[in-house]
This record gives C-alpha cells, structure tokens and sequence, in this order.
C-alpha cells in the first residue's frame, strides 16, 4: 500500500491518558486510523534517518521478533534490523535486489504480540 501526502487527512502524536509511552496515530481520507506504538515509530524514525544521512546505505529492513531475553523494562516484541539491511551499492546489487515482498519476509509468519505485552 502507498499512501500519498493527499491521502494524510492528519497525524496525532500523543500519550494517551493513563499510558506512559507516546502513540502515533495517522487520519487517513477515507477514514482510516493507524496507530503506531512508540517502539514502532522510533525503529522506523532510526531507520529512516540511517538511509538519508549514512553516506553509502541506501535502504535499511526492520522485522519482527519475539526475544526471550532482553533489557529490563523493554517488549518481548522488537522490530531489529535484518542483516539484509548492510547493503552494497545500488551498481553493485544487479538484479539480485531483493523485492518488496522478499523485503517484508513473504512466506514467512510473525506472530503479532498479544495487548497485554505493552
């Protein structure tokens, strides 16, 4: 899905009452509403700054994992970067630039984290 600038009717950033982290909620037109959890938004804001101001990367892919261990006070759930992320230069990839599907691991499954592991 690719969603224009026209198609953001707006965008609300806040900590809901009773919440301690922020939530991202984004108004499409035709009336739907995304609400992104601020772990998600913060992977995404690091991944978007890497590719725009890193020299030599030009793409950086996030997925999904269920850690066991982990950092006291962090999810179970974490968005990490695949190794597929260090890339080579675009001259470099040929044809073997992996598409969006592979990008987003087709064929594979993620578990969604249950409401309760926030």
């Amino acid at each position: 899905m690719n969603v224009p600038n026209e198609d953001v009717r707006g965008v609300v950033v806040e900590v809901p009452p009773g919440h301690e982290h922020v939530r991202t909620t984004v108004l499409l037109a035709d009336g739907t509403e995304l609400t992104f959890q601020e772990a998600t938004v913060s992977n995404l804001v690091r991944a978007f700054l890497t590719v725009k101001t890193h020299p030599r990367r030009t793409r950086v892919v996030l997925s999904g994992k269920h850690l066991a261990e982990r950092k006291k006070g962090y999810a179970p759930w974490q968005l990490l970067e695949d190794q597929s992320s260090e890339d080579q230069s675009p001259e470099d990839q040929g044809d073997k630039s992996p598409s969006k599907e592979d990008e987003l691991g087709k064929g594979r499954s993620f578990e969604s984290p249950s409401e309760g592991e926030y």
